[in-house]
């Protein structure tokens, strides 16, 4: 899966100048500098960084490409600058960076869909590097986080029943206890090693909980985006089945089960799905932002909560908790620190 992401990106980086020197170089270079921090490529890395603005700024003010042409170059410059910021330089540089370009994009009435998608996987892949103390969370937002989990949630009990499960038997089979995809997402914290999980069902174990983890920032961004899209086609059942069987053929042809890896499968969620009425150019960035919001919370809590939407997609809903209706108020607790009981009730 990784390979595929990196040879549509660097492909399309490749086919110009300033794309594939703030991409391609710029981040490359970046690497070599970090895993080998010899004196050329740690100027190498500052050079790629330092010269991608002012080409950008003679790109912009001498081209003749069409202005969606341009504002497609611009969204790919931004976005990896993005990605450079976050792994070797300023988050805050980099949350400024993708807001620039996410602006960008909404202006646009349609841009190549590998920009798009690049520029989602860099919003959600950057806030591992995201400083919590730096991200602000009003209780608007607190509320609307708690009221997707309080609805992803219902949506799976509804979904458990006899009608959904004739209707669209994937709704059950695709996220079953020991299927790929529930290989792929599961990651128990020790706590969960010691309530005798078996081991061979996982790819990986979490042996200590980390809150700043790739993966676990990566696992829990697939688990929000499938209970995302799940919740937005939750009227039709046809809908439903198109999707499921688009995410099953992407398992099948990218060997997730031989090759599971949380960070790379978000890419393949966030690629343009084929049937139109399954797209939506809202989700990804609403679930962007409800992964930076989870980024105020406590490591056991962010475990806690992806453990809750893999039940839901496995329709494992025995012995969940809280109860239904208390969402709102236990994670509002949690993410503007109010202090009461939500601590103890949350783990």
């Amino acid at each position: 899966m990784m390979n595929h992401m990196k040879d549509v990106v660097w492909k399309y980086a490749a086919s110009d100048k300033v794309t594939f020197q703030s991409t391609c170089l710029a981040l490359t270079s970046g690497h070599r500098a970090r895993f080998l921090p010899t004196e050329s490529n740690i100027k190498s890395a500052d050079y790629y960084a330092r010269v991608t603005e002012p080409d950008l700024e003679i790109y912009l003010r001498t081209t003749r490409d069409h202005e969606n042409v341009k504002a497609e170059k611009f969204t790919m410059v931004r976005t990896s600058q993005a990605m450079w910021e976050a792994r070797f330089g300023s988050p805050e540089r980099s949350h400024d960076y993708i807001t620039a370009a996410i602006t960008l994009v909404q202006q646009q009435q349609s841009m190549h869909p590998v920009v798009v998608t690049w520029l989602h996987y860099a919003y959600y892949m950057s806030q591992f590097h995201a400083q919590p103390s730096s991200i602000r969370v009003l209780a608007s937002d607190a509320s609307m986080f708690a009221m997707f989990f309080q609805n992803a949630e219902q949506l799976s009990m509804h979904q458990g029943n006899h009608t959904w499960s004739n209707r669209v038997p994937l709704r059950r089979q695709l996220f079953k206890r020991r299927s790929p995809l529930w290989k792929l997402l599961s990651a128990p914290t020790r706590r969960s090693v010691e309530v005798n999980e078996p081991l061979e069902d996982y790819p990986w174990v979490i042996m200590k909980s980390h809150k700043n983890g790739v993966a676990a920032i990566a696992r829990l961004a697939c688990l929000l985006y499938i209970n995302a899209t799940l919740l937005d086609l939750r009227w039709s059942y046809d809908h439903t089945a198109a999707y499921l069987k688009h995410l099953e053929d992407k398992v099948l042809v990218h060997e997730v089960d031989r090759y599971p890896s949380v960070e790379p499968f978000i890419w393949v969620l966030l690629e343009q799905e084929p049937n139109p009425e399954v797209r939506s150019h809202d989700r990804p960035l609403i679930v962007g932002k409800l992964l930076r919001i989870s980024r105020k919370l406590r490591p056991e809590v962010c475990d806690w909560l992806s453990e809750v939407l893999l039940r839901n997609l496995s329709l494992e809903l025995e012995g969940q908790t809280p109860e239904m209706g208390q969402w709102e108020g236990m994670l509002r607790q949690e993410l503007l620190k109010i202090p009461d009981a939500a601590s103890s009730a949350l783990g």
